[in-house]
């Protein structure tokens, strides 16, 4: 093994670990490790994407579309730097760029070969935050396609289906999900609000329940449960409005 090839995985070890570093929201660390790798590699489109997922954790929303921008323009065939990009987009609001640029992510994957599950999934989760549902659909369906027995992928999957108004094919989803998680709340609150817009309200009733037996603190919980019993809560959770 030569002494570059050495190098090159020792510093995608040390990437490695700034992004476990920021996981961990340990973002100062993160950052002097970042400004230590970029005296060595400064036009290296990986040190500006964990730039870009610093700056998110950060709550910086500038920083955040900067330094993924600034991935981009160092690599711009590059997928995982573009979709990183659209995110940035549709976390800012900006939903038709973000669409475009996922759209154009994808293109780039398909063109290396390395089109993924990973980049379909977050590509369908920017098309239903931009209600472009039946691309969120399509992109899911590609995604499960390559992967059909992870539950995170038929999740969202059944999300974008009850997106587009296909209700029954997202509650069977949901259902099966629940069959091996039944107290995952968030497969549980999707198919509860499937059930109300299906008109079966012994079901969502029986949801409503479960979640809030899971969280009874649980503001959004107690509303569903006060709306399923025919109850009118005072005050409607912003989760809702």
């Amino acid at each position: 093994m030569s002494s570059t090839t050495t190098r090159a995985q020792e510093f995608v070890v040390q990437l490695q670990h700034v992004e476990k570093l920021i996981g961990e929201n340990r973002l100062s660390d993160a950052a002097l490790m970042l400004n230590t790798l970029s005296k060595t590699a400064p036009q290296d489109p990986r040190l500006f994407l964990l730039g870009s997922l610093m700056a998110e954790a950060a709550n910086n929303p500038a920083g955040m579309w900067k330094a993924a921008q600034k991935a981009v323009e160092l690599s711009p065939g590059w997928s995982v730097a573009t979709i990183r990009l659209a995110g940035t987009y549709s976390a800012t609001g900006q939903a038709q760029l973000a669409v475009k640029t996922a759209e154009q992510a994808i293109v780039q994957a398909t063109q290396e070969s390395s089109i993924s599950t990973n980049l379909l999934t977050r590509a369908a989760a920017i098309a239903i935050k931009s209600e472009q549902f039946a691309l969120a659909l399509k992109w899911a369906e590609q995604a499960t396609a390559l992967a059909p027995d992870q539950p995170a992928l038929q999740h969202i999957k059944a999300e974008a289906l009850a997106y587009n108004g296909q209700y029954e094919p997202a509650i069977q989803i949901y259902s099966a999900l629940l069959d091996q998680d039944p107290d995952n709340s968030a497969i549980l609150l999707d198919r509860m609000l499937a059930y109300i817009n299906t008109t079966q309200p012994t079901l969502a009733q029986h949801d409503a329940t479960h979640l809030l037996s899971l969280d009874p603190d649980n503001e959004t919980y107690r509303y569903y449960a006060a709306m399923r019993k025919g109850q009118t809560p005072a005050t409607q959770p912003a989760s809702v409005v």
